[in-house]
């Protein structure tokens, strides 16, 4: 039995199979963003489940084929702009988004996560890193109707800090798809950016670049850029540069001006680098000057603590001081106020070493509390405010007097200002109000000190707007086309004021020449990232091509204008809306200018209801259109003029035709009047914008506010001239 049970076990022995060796599973490769992943990783938390239905019900579309692609199709590029644009523009955006978002959310957090559910998660965080920003939190406290319930912005504006690094993380664990991690990546640098981390900005900047390689843009390398000029890394900055250099765009202007922008820091980096060793005060000041131009924010307020600590008194040191607190103040609404802290600031006798600046910002301050206390007191009590008015003027020429030494242009531009400002104020009192006279003799004094100081921007200014008042309009015209001592890219404003002032004698003059000139002073314009300064140049470029009835190119710029900046586009679209009238297009011009009449933000309104009165399909209504229009803009008791002589040349009322008539003459005795620069015989109506004043800037120090300048809307030409207007008057007299 034993033999048995041994043999039995032999043969279990030999029948035993060897146990398999088990090969180890190959690990998942992890992705090189997985710490960064980590660092990110929030709960999931999508919008839709906590929204209640009667909210959302009109938002829940069918994709009606892919979702993805659905999804894509509304939130691609999509972009927070709530500056400028009308209500229902907006409100057609956030629709868009919340479609989108109803689309995506299935994908992007299902899981196992999908190819198409990352690249979902893509399309949403691109949307939630727009919402979790300070801009879009403060717009929804004061934003208007746009047609979606405000709860739905409210909740978006919840969960996007969250659900941001949630799929943030998600789409760096899995490392792909590729544009949903770039996104992310760009997405975070430029955050560090913004909170200034220049390190973490620059690691992430550099893996983008690297990820892409020659795939990398000109924004990413000029990014790149930005981040080694914070770190003072010299060279690698100047590598990105020229890498950005030949990845330019082109005919790009926005582009253009970002890259001269970064070659201008490269510039001042290398300034800084070298004074960085120097600890005398005024070295430090200019590196001070350098950070703040580098837009190196914290560093330029570590570097200001510093100094005010070693040189308290110092007066150089105060005014750099006073002007970054300005800064805050201003862009906080607090104009006055900030003027105010300035002048209590600078007012200090025990400061010493006062140079230039300080002069020019304290003279600056006293401005703004001239207009700010001085002002009002006027308008309560004409010889007291007069009074008080005069005090701080001739303040300011004390002051103005202390800088001839340290800066003589300048101070000559203050006192040519300041001396015809004391006579006008104290002639006020006796309601003899000489401002016409001032702005028609100015040009001369103007240019003489130009002659003298070629390159002080204040006194081209000056010269600027007393020409757009000289009687001689055509030698106006050729002052202002001599090219400032300035160059066009040290500064954009500078140009643009000539540009415009051009344009304006342009419009009275209506030669080949004048519009030949203007578009010159208009080219001359240098790139700008500035949307409100690029939206002007292409409304010029537009009223040039106008003026030679160039309708088709004419179209195209006042088409790309008005969707660059909310500034021009009531006047675009008015003009817009004529052009499509000189081809015949009746509806389209009836509609675009009553978009025109509809924008809030225009001053001529009435002009564009007034054009849309022209068109052939409103004659029956035109006059009591144009009654209406009149009592509706009398608020002030003088309607506009162009109004007056439509009436008169429409309404078949005797009566009513002379008393309008002679409104007309009485708005042409005015002293203003005559100086206006207005063509109302061609059909172009002008809207003026005039301004003489010493206010506050503090990258600048002092900025002196001198503008004169009209910009163009088209119209049918007026259907009456002076002695036209003058015989309806005697018409309506009885006849002895």
């Amino acid at each position: 039995m034993l033999r048995l049970l041994a043999g039995l076990l032999l043969i279990a022995v030999a029948c035993r199979t060897t146990a398999p060796v088990r090969t180890p599973e190959p690990e998942q490769p992890q992705s090189p963003f997985a710490a960064l992943a980590a660092e990110l990783a929030t709960p999931a938390q999508t919008i839709w489940s906590t929204l209640p239905l009667a909210l959302t019900a009109e938002l829940r579309v069918d994709a009606g084929g892919s979702a993805l692609a659905a999804a894509r199709k509304r939130l691609e590029g999509w972009q927070l702009v709530t500056v400028g644009a009308r209500p229902e523009e907006i409100g057609a955006r956030f629709r868009a988004a919340f479609e989108g978002i109803y689309l995506a959310e299935p994908l992007a957090y299902a899981k196992p996560p999908t190819r198409d559910g990352l690249a979902a998660a893509g399309l949403l965080h691109q949307l939630y890193d727009l919402a979790d920003s300070n801009t879009y939190r403060e717009w929804i406290k004061s934003a208007p109707n746009i047609g979606i319930d405000r709860k739905l912005l409210e909740v978006l504006g919840d969960v996007a800090p969250v659900q941001r690094k949630h799929l943030a993380s998600e789409i760096l664990s899995a490392g792909e798809p590729p544009e949903a991690v770039d996104g992310v990546l760009r997405a975070l640098a430029e955050r560090a950016r913004s909170d200034g981390d220049a390190k973490q900005s620059k690691l992430l900047f550099a893996k983008l670049v690297e990820r892409r390689g020659a795939a990398s843009t000109f924004q990413d390398y000029l990014d790149l850029s930005l981040a080694n000029v914070r770190l003072d890394d010299r060279a690698s900055a100047a590598a990105a540069v020229g890498q950005a250099r030949g990845k330019l765009p082109p005919n790009d202007r926005h582009s253009q001006a970002l890259l001269r922008d970064t070659e201008k820091d490269l510039a001042n980096l290398d300034r800084y680098l070298a004074l960085k060793q120097n600890a005398g005060v005024m070295a430090r000041i200019e590196q001070l000057d350098l950070l703040r131009a580098m837009g190196r924010t914290a560093d330029a307020q570590a570097l200001l603590a510093d100094l005010r600590r070693s040189a308290p008194n110092d007066a150089r040191v105060r005014v750099r001081a006073a002007a970054m607190a300005f800064e805050g103040m201003a862009a906080g609404g607090n104009m006055l106020q900030a003027a105010g802290f300035v002048a209590q600031e600078l007012d200090d006798p025990a400061l010493t070493d006062k140079d230039a600046d300080y002069w020019s910002m304290l003279i600056g301050a006293q401005g703004a509390h001239a207009m700010g206390e001085a002002l009002p007191q006027l308008f309560q009590d004409k010889v007291a405010g007069a009074k008080k008015m005069v005090e701080i003027l001739k303040s300011m020429r004390e002051k103005a007097v202390k800088l001839e030494a340290m800066r003589p242009g300048r101070a000559a531009a203050l006192q040519l200002v300041i001396d015809r400002a004391i006579p006008i104020v104290e002639k006020s009192v006796a309601q003899d109000v000489a401002i016409a006279d001032v702005l028609k003799g100015g040009l001369e004094a103007a240019l003489a000190m130009r002659a003298k100081y070629p390159d002080t921007v204040d006194i081209d200014r000056l010269v600027f707007t007393f020409a757009t008042f000289t009687a001689d309009r055509k030698r106006a015209l050729d002052v202002v086309m001599q090219r400032p001592g300035t160059k066009p890219e040290d500064d954009l404003e500078l140009y643009l004021a000539r540009a415009r002032t051009a344009l304006t004698l342009a419009i009275v003059l209506a030669t080949p020449q004048a519009v030949a000139s203007a578009r010159s002073a208009v080219e001359d314009i240098a790139p700008s990232w500035n949307p409100q300064i690029e939206a002007n140049r292409e409304a010029m470029l537009g009223d040039c091509d106008a003026l030679e009835e160039k309708w088709a190119t004419a179209a195209q710029h006042y088409e790309a204008a008005r969707k660059l900046h909310k500034e021009v586009r009531a006047r675009a679209t008015n003009n817009l809306g004529w052009i499509a009238l000189k081809r015949g297009a009746n509806d389209e011009a009836d509609a675009l200018f009553r978009e025109s009449g509809e924008d809030e933000t225009s001053n001529r309104r009435w002009l564009a209801y007034l054009n849309a009165l022209s068109t052939p399909q409103r004659e029956k209504e035109r006059l009591e259109g144009l009654r209406s229009l009149i009592l509706a803009n009398s608020s002030d008791g003088k309607p506009p003029t162009t109004l007056l002589i439509w009436l008169v040349a429409n309404s078949p009322d005797p009566k009513e035709t002379s008393e309008a008539a002679q409104k007309v003459l009485d708005e042409y005795a005015d002293p203003f009047s005559a100086i206006k620069p207005s063509n109302g015989r061609r059909g172009f109506e002008t809207e003026g914008a005039f301004q003489i004043g010493i206010g506050l800037a503090s990258r600048k120090f002092y900025d002196l506010n001198a503008a004169a300048y009209a910009n163009l809307w088209l119209m049918p030409p007026l259907p009456l001239d002076e002695p036209q207007l003058r015989a309806k008057v005697k018409a309506a007299k009885p006849k002895k």
